[in-house]
C-alpha cells in the first residue's frame, strides 16, 4: 500500500513535453494511455505523441501516423468503450496554422483497431477560443468548447454524425472566462459541464435523458464566499449517488462542492490541511471503487502534486511527491483507476519529462 514513480519518457526513450498531459485507462483492455504534446524547440513541437502500457510501455506520435494538423496548446483524450462497432480512442484539440497561430478550430485524431484517423470538427466560425473537452458518456461522444463569450457543445450522433449546437440559450447570461471541463453521472444518466464565470462563481449546465440544458451557478446554490481562480474539475461518485467538484478559490485554497441532492461546499485547506493550491491550478479527481475512497490530486505552491483523499473518517492530505521522492512539477496532473485497483497519477516533472505516479494495493 505504498506510491511509487515511473519515468515514462526515460522508459519508452520518447520525447520531453510542454504542458499538461492528458491521460485515461481503457478498462476493458486494462490498457494505459497518456497523450501530450512534445516540447520541440521550447514553443511546442507540435505533435501528439501517445504513451500506452499493456504490461510494456510503448511510444506513439499519432499526428504523423494519422496525417493530423499540428497542434496548439493542450490536448483532451478519451476512450470510447461502448461506441457501436467497436471501441474508439480519441484526442480533441485546437489546430495549428505554422507561422499564423492557432486556427480556432476543433479538430480530432480517433483510432481504432485498424487505424489512425483525422478529422476537422468545426470551421473555425465561431472560432474556438482555447482547448476543447472530450469526454465518452453512455452511447455517445461529446465534446464542449469556449468561442466568443459562449460555450458550444459537440455532440455525435450515430445516424447524422457531429453535431453543432450553442449553449447561450441556456446560459442565463453568464459569460465562461476559462476553458469548461464535463463529465457524466450514470446514475441520474445526466450530463454536467462546469465552467468558471466571469464573476468568478462555479457554473454548471447540466442535461438529463429528455434533453435540453439548465443553468446552475453551484456557488450560490452551495452558499459559499469562495471564488474560484482556476478552473473547476468534477466527477460523479455513483455508488453513492453524489457529484463532487473541486477548484482552486481567489483566496489559495482548495474547495470542494458536493451534491447528495443539495449542494454542499468544503474548504479542504482549512478543514484537512494540507499544502495550499498554486495559483489558478487545475485539479484532477477520481472514485477508487474497490475502497469507496475519493481523491483530488493537485500541484501545490510547492510545486509538488499533493493529494486529498477520503475515507469514511474524512479527507486527508497526501503529498505524492515528497512520497515518491520525485521531481518537482512543472504541469497540472492527470489522474485514473485501472481495473487491477492500482492509482495512477501523470504530469511533466521539471526536467519536462512524462511521469506516473502509482499506488499498489
Amino acid at each position: 500500500m505504498s506510491w511509487f514513480s515511473n519515468d515514462l519518457t526515460a522508459r519508452s526513450r520518447g520525447p520531453v513535453a510542454i504542458f499538461s498531459p492528458s491521460a485515461y485507462a481503457f478498462e476493458r483492455q486494462r490498457t494505459q494511455h497518456v497523450l501530450f504534446q512534445g516540447f520541440g524547440d521550447g514553443a511546442g513541437d507540435g505533435h501528439i505523441h501517445e504513451l500506452w502500457w499493456d504490461g510494456n510501455w510503448h511510444l506513439n506520435d499519432l499526428t504523423s501516423q494519422a496525417g493530423g494538423p499540428l497542434i496548439s496548446g493542450e490536448i483532451s483524450g478519451y476512450v470510447y468503450e461502448n461506441q457501436p462497432g467497436g471501441w474508439t480512442q480519441h484526442a480533441v484539440f485546437q489546430g495549428l496554422r505554422s507561422g499564423t497561430g492557432p486556427d480556432g478550430r476543433v479538430q480530432e485524431l480517433w483510432w481504432d483497431e485498424d487505424d489512425k484517423h483525422h478529422h476537422q470538427l468545426t470551421d473555425g466560425t465561431p472560432r474556438l477560443i482555447d482547448q476543447p473537452f472530450g469526454y465518452s458518456f453512455e452511447t455517445g461522444q461529446h465534446i464542449v468548447y469556449r468561442a466568443d463569450n459562449t460555450l458550444r457543445y459537440l455532440d455525435m450522433e450515430e445516424d447524422f454524425g457531429w453535431l453543432d449546437s450553442d449553449l447561450t440559450p441556456y446560459m442565463a447570461g453568464t459569460i465562461p472566462r476559462l476553458s469548461p471541463t464535463a463529465y457524466g453521472f450514470t446514475s441520474q444518466r445526466t450530463h454536467h459541464i462546469l465552467y468558471a464565470g466571469s464573476d468568478q462563481h462555479v457554473h454548471e449546465l447540466w442535461k438529463g435523458p429528455q434533453g435540453g440544458f439548465h443553468h446552475n451557478d453551484l456557488t450560490l446554490a452551495s452558499g459559499t464566499a469562495a471564488r474560484t481562480e482556476g478552473r473547476p474539475v468534477g466527477f460523479a461518485n455513483d455508488p453513492g449517488n453524489q457529484q463532487v467538484v473541486a477548484f482552486a478559490g481567489t483566496d489559495g485554497h482548495l474547495h470542494l462542492l458536493t451534491w447528495d441532492g443539495a449542494w454542499h461546499e468544503r474548504d479542504l485547506t482549512v478543514t484537512a490541511g494540507g499544502v495550499a493550491p498554486a495559483s489558478g491550478t487545475t485539479p484532477t479527481g477520481y472514485l477508487y471503487p474497490s475502497e469507496a475512497t475519493l481523491h483530488f490530486d493537485y500541484v501545490g505552491v510547492d510545486s509538488h502534486i499533493h493529494e486529498y483523499w477520503e475515507d469514511g473518517s474524512g479527507w486527508h492530505p497526501n503529498d505524492l511527491t515528497a512520497a515518491t521522492g520525485v521531481m518537482p512539477s512543472r504541469s497540472y496532473p492527470s489522474a485514473y483507476v485501472m481495473p487491477d485497483n492500482t492509482q495512477h497519477v501523470v504530469f511533466v516533472d521539471d526536467n519536462r519529462h512524462v511521469m506516473e505516479l502509482y499506488w499498489l494495493p
